[in-house]
């Protein structure tokens, strides 16, 4: 199936610029009606691939609404090229990307909603897939299917979002499993469980799944439908802290008091990157405010042996993937622990006894008995304790008779702390 889109740019290849979905069914008859609203915003490097994306499927029962805010970069003159294969388009102030998602609802005359966001794209043969599965499952009121991390250039990241069969425990406790460029919904089933609250900034969709996995089994296909694009700009991204105070609120009216294992996991990252950022700065007020919020909304951290493995673990991380060295990392950390720890040179001594470690073993696997018998006695230094650390006499005996560790480089003995 041919369809008629302006010309790609030049220097683009590949879906969704050169390439298509495919001839739809012959028997199209008993497909739904698809709507799919773009909200948009100031997207305008990302959004004609967005467009080209839904407009390529061939899905022959679609109508595409794009809600763009009033967008000042070229979102509205990429949005005017393509207007005559959109049912509706607006660009005008609106109260954020949720209520921009509502306004396109309200519109819908499609038996099955979807969102799709202006940085985000659908595979081909997406919308194919997903209609013949509310053909064959008329009683299904959300389907779902996997999907891809992409960089901005398009290119693939190896993560990939979680995506598997529902399971409302799992999204509680663990993870979001519906990526939400990949998942549509009923009409019918959106309405009953109450739709999208505009309230919801970053957890819109967690929180809809929630409910609406309350009124009909989930059907999770194992495919892949979309592509999310991961930058620093992107909302999700953000190191709002709001972010938490809103899945805090979620998970209470779910029934749940804890963090996902996956936002406790965001959450360390961030703000440890944010304290370290003002550590090395020497800012260590703001460095402290960082940790003071990460004790504060992880209580559990509090445990000297529990924070100082949190932070060993993060400066081990970072020597890793920048080669910072490891204790210019952790020191400026633990000088900047907050007082509403009980026991910060406890903190301290337990961090840095476990960098040295690190260090040693390091030391170790390159051939460098002496750095491993300095960085030994420094982790007895800091933290006495390491005196009945027995991998780490034996790790310092074996160097002296020129004997590396057995474990390859990448082992889970040389990831460090």
């Amino acid at each position: 199936m041919t369809i008629d889109l302006p010309p790609a740019p030049p220097e683009r290849h590949g879906w969704p610029w050169t390439a298509q979905a495919g001839a739809p069914p012959t028997d199209s008859s008993g497909l739904p009606r698809i709507t799919v609203v773009t909200p948009s915003y100031n997207q305008g490097q990302f959004l004609e691939a967005t467009l080209r994306s839904v407009l390529l499927q061939g899905y022959p029962n679609l109508e595409y609404f794009v809600i763009d805010g009033g967008s000042t970069d070229n979102s509205v003159e990429i949005i005017r090229r393509y207007a005559p294969h959109l049912d509706y388009w607006e660009s005008e102030r609106d109260r954020g990307q949720t209520h921009a998602i509502m306004k396109g609802f309200a519109r819908a005359s499609g038996a099955v909603l979807a969102w799709l966001n202006s940085d985000d794209m659908y595979l081909p043969g997406a919308l194919q897939t997903v209609g013949a599965v509310f053909a064959a499952q008329p009683q299904a009121g959300l389907v779902y299917g996997a999907a891809q991390h992409i960089e901005p250039s398009g290119e693939p990241r190896p993560d990939r979002p979680c995506a598997r069969p529902y399971e409302r425990r799992w999204m509680l406790e663990q993870s979001n499993m519906v990526p939400q460029p990949a998942a549509f919904v009923t009409a019918k089933a959106y309405h009953a469980a109450g739709g999208l609250v505009e309230a919801r900034h970053w957890l819109m969709d967690w929180d809809l799944w929630l409910r609406m996995g309350e009124q009909s089994p989930p059907v999770f296909v194992a495919r892949d439908l979309a592509q999310m694009r991961i930058y620093a700009a992107a909302k999700f991204q953000s190191r709002d802290r709001k972010l938490y105070a809103e899945f805090f609120e979620l998970v209470e009216r779910h029934g749940h008091h804890t963090l996902p294992k996956s936002l406790r996991q965001r959450l360390i990252k961030t703000q440890l990157a944010l304290a370290d950022e003002a550590a090395q700065r020497g800012d260590l007020d703001a460095a402290r405010d960082e940790l003071d919020f990460v004790l504060e909304t992880l209580p559990d951290l509090q445990d000297s042996a529990a924070l100082a493995a949190t932070l060993a673990r993060y400066a081990w991380q970072e020597h890793r993937e920048t080669r910072r060295p490891a204790l210019d990392i952790a020191a400026p950390l633990v000088a900047a622990l907050p007082a509403r720890l009980h026991a910060p040179r406890e903190v301290r001594g337990l961090t840095l006894g476990l960098v040295h470690e690190a260090l040693a073993f390091e030391a170790a696997r390159q051939g460098q008995p002496g750095k491993v018998w300095q960085h030994t006695g420094r982790a007895f230094g800091a933290n006495p304790r390491q005196l009945r650390n027995r991998g780490l006499w034996s790790l310092a005996a074996r160097s002296l008779f020129g004997r590396r560790p057995a474990g390859p480089p990448d082992s889970e003995e040389a990831a460090g702390p």
